[in-house]
């Protein structure tokens, strides 16, 4: 009988518009099947597979809407991890990762977390709300924080609000979360910054460790930083071109 530790993962990215080349997330399936023992199905929720290794990643069309008013709104797809039933999803155990990260190392010490839901902390180090999650990188038992979506789905859209109304800052469905989790009391677990750590604020400061996810958000990118570890590891026929 396999223990849980052995048996298959999900692994989820999003790509939503033309932000990011198909070969950053060819890159990071590859840097995910290379760097665990765990069994891992790869998806990716889209509406343009176009460019995705289908030998590594299985698409999984999800309907991605223009309108920033919209719940379908390419920055919020992000939200279908929290689903009761996440799409594409029919794994026990879901790892999220944005496909701004770099896979450094052994990655089996997060999937294989004890936790129920495990997150990358907030930054920077001090950050005032020391409780707050990055998700950036989430582990989870699919389907525990459904409260989540609930909570998203049942916020109705109204231009009145700071949330539809305005200008979105990029990391909404965290901040949206965080909401959640802080007026729930319910918070999640955290990675240990050991293994997975913001490259601005932390690695670019105190070196790259024994870190097995360095998370490239905000700037800069992986492509616009010069030095050979990441090159090393963010390396394609598409990067080797654009770094000429």
């Amino acid at each position: 009988m396999k223990s849980n530790e052995d048996k298959p993962v999900t692994v989820a990215f999003v790509k939503a518009g033309e932000r990011y080349p198909p070969a950053w997330y060819n890159i990071l399936a590859q840097a995910v099947k290379a760097n665990t023992t765990v069994p891992t199905n790869i998806i990716c929720w889209t509406d343009n597979p176009e460019g995705l290794d289908t030998a590594l990643i299985r698409a999984v069309i999800i309907p991605i809407s223009p309108d920033r008013h919209s719940l379908l709104h390419g920055p919020w797809v992000k939200m279908n991890m929290y689903q009761k039933k996440p799409p594409g999803v029919k794994t026990k155990r879901l790892l999220y990762l944005d496909v701004d990260n770099l896979i450094t190392g052994d990655i089996d010490p997060i999937i294989k977390s004890k936790a129920p839901a495990c997150f990358m902390r907030n930054y920077p180090r001090d950050w005032p709300r020391k409780l707050d999650v990055n998700t950036s990188v989430v582990m989870m038992d699919t389907g525990c924080l459904s409260y989540v979506w609930d909570a998203w789905v049942n916020t109705p859209p109204d231009t009145s609000d700071d949330r539809l109304g305005g200008p979105f800052p990029p990391d909404w469905d965290q901040s949206f979360a965080n909401d959640v989790f802080r007026s729930s009391n319910r918070w999640p677990e955290t990675f240990s910054e050991n293994l997975v750590a913001s490259y601005k604020e932390d690695v670019r400061r105190y070196g790259l460790r024994d870190i097995r996810i360095a998370v490239f958000h905000g700037r800069p990118k992986m492509d616009e930083v010069d030095e050979p570890w990441v090159k090393e590891r963010f390396n394609s026929p598409w990067t080797k071109e654009h770094w000429k």
